[in-house]
């Protein structure tokens, strides 16, 4: 059996869209954490102390980043661990009592953006599995459908998108909820983001550039950038060869002389 979500009053009272947007004003991503194949195997295991520290520190809210597929049955239902609920519980519980927004969202869900088709049934299943566990939460808690769709879930990401809110909105009708274009969230591909008819929906964008500016020193990066990059450099922006990168790409490219 599935554990019982967190305890609260369903919310009362709904904000503007816009009103709420502003609650992310200052937001941080807690990645590296929930995010990786099992929470450590990536160097970093959440504590009670950061959320006060990113209080602390001015920031509004946080955004979650979640590999939910880790957790859950490969088959029908597509059970989410109950061991692994109550983490993310516990996450949520950490910031919205400090008076932290906190932004849940599925990611690195690798399966469905290289065989769409044959994971739609569990994408949709987890969503509605997530959205059910915290409908009583209030306004404070965000749902990211998608961390940057790409690969061939690309064609199809209009439709699951609208599907996954669908699913969403039958136990959470005015939750906000985020969502990104294709081409890993790519600001370059905003144009082909088909949004569904609610009025509930924040964008999400996601914009790297200059590449050797924000991601210097990333060690994913072949070659990794140089460090002590100032923006901007006498007055000029900074020129880039590296365009719409994300995390999960492989990229080969020469250093950029202008730095």
């Amino acid at each position: 059996a599935i554990s019982q979500p967190p305890t609260a009053a369903p919310p009362t009272t709904v904000s503007s869209i816009s009103q709420r947007n502003q609650q992310l004003a200052r937001t941080i991503n807690f990645g590296n954490a929930l995010e990786a194949p099992t929470e450590g195997a990536w160097g970093l295991i959440l504590e009670e102390n950061y959320f006060q520290l990113i209080k602390d520190a001015g920031f509004s809210a946080i955004r979650l980043p979640v590999k939910w597929s880790a957790y859950a049955l490969s088959a029908a239902p597509y059970t989410i661990d109950p061991t692994f609920l109550k983490r993310v519980d516990w996450a949520v519980e950490n910031a919205t009592k400090r008076g932290l927004s906190i932004i849940v969202n599925m990611h690195h869900y690798d399966e469905l953006l290289t065989d769409p088709a044959a994971h739609l049934e569990r994408f949709l299943a987890l969503w509605q599995q997530i959205a059910d566990r915290y409908k009583t939460q209030s306004e404070q808690v965000f749902f990211e459908i998608l961390n940057e769709p790409n690969g061939k879930l690309e064609p199809l990401w209009n439709e699951y998108a609208t599907k996954a809110l669908a699913v969403i909105r039958q136990s959470n009708p005015t939750r906000a909820v985020v969502i990104g274009p294709n081409g890993y969230n790519s600001i370059g591909r905003l144009e082909e983001l088909a949004l569904p008819s609610d009025p509930n929906l924040i964008v999400t964008v996601h914009f790297y550039d200059p590449f050797s500016f924000t991601h210097q020193g990333a060690d994913w990066v072949t070659p990794v950038l140089p460090v002590g990059v100032v923006f901007p450099k006498n007055g000029v922006s900074l020129r880039t060869p590296w365009q719409n990168y994300s995390w999960d790409s492989t990229i080969n490219v020469k250093a950029d002389s202008s730095i």
